[in-house]
C-alpha cells in the first residue's frame, strides 16, 4: 500500500514540472502576419544597417582564427594547419612554426590570441 502511495506522489509530482514551464507572460518579439495559415518559421528581421565588403584577402585553406596585429595586418589561422599574415597591398603571406595538426572533424588549428607583450616578445597563443 505504501508503495502505491509513493508511486502516486512522484505522478504527482513530476506531473506538475511538466506544466510549470509552460510561460503566460508577453511575448518577446513584436506580432508579424504569417506568409500563409500555419506558418510556424520566424519573422525576418530587417534592419536598415548596410554593410560594404571588401575582400583583402583570397585562397586560404579555411580559415578559422584571426587576429590584429599592432600594425594592422591580420594573423589567420587555416584549420588544417597554417598560420598566415595578410597585410594590404602585400598579398598574403605564409608564418613558419606553425604546429602539425590533426585536422579532422571540428579538429583542426582553430583560434589564435597576440600575447599581452606581444609587442616585445612576438608570442602567440594558438588553440587546436
Amino acid at each position: 500500500m505504501h508503495q502505491g502511495l509513493i508511486a502516486l506522489v512522484a505522478m504527482a509530482a513530476l506531473a506538475g514540472t511538466t506544466h510549470a514551464q509552460v510561460s503566460q507572460g508577453p511575448k518577446n518579439v513584436p506580432e508579424f502576419e504569417p506568409a500563409f495559415e500555419n506558418q510556424t518559421r520566424a519573422p525576418e528581421i530587417r534592419n536598415a544597417q548596410r554593410f560594404n565588403v571588401e575582400v583583402i584577402a583570397d585562397g586560404l585553406a579555411h580559415p578559422w582564427g584571426i587576429e590584429v596585429l599592432p600594425d594592422g595586418a591580420y594573423l589567420v589561422t587555416e584549420r588544417p594547419g597554417g598560420i598566415k599574415v595578410i597585410r594590404r597591398g602585400e598579398g598574403v603571406q605564409a608564418v613558419a612554426g606553425a604546429p602539425e595538426v590533426l585536422a579532422r572533424g571540428q579538429g583542426g588549428l582553430l583560434d589564435i590570441a597576440l600575447a599581452e607583450d606581444f609587442e616585445s616578445s612576438r608570442r602567440i597563443y594558438l588553440a587546436y
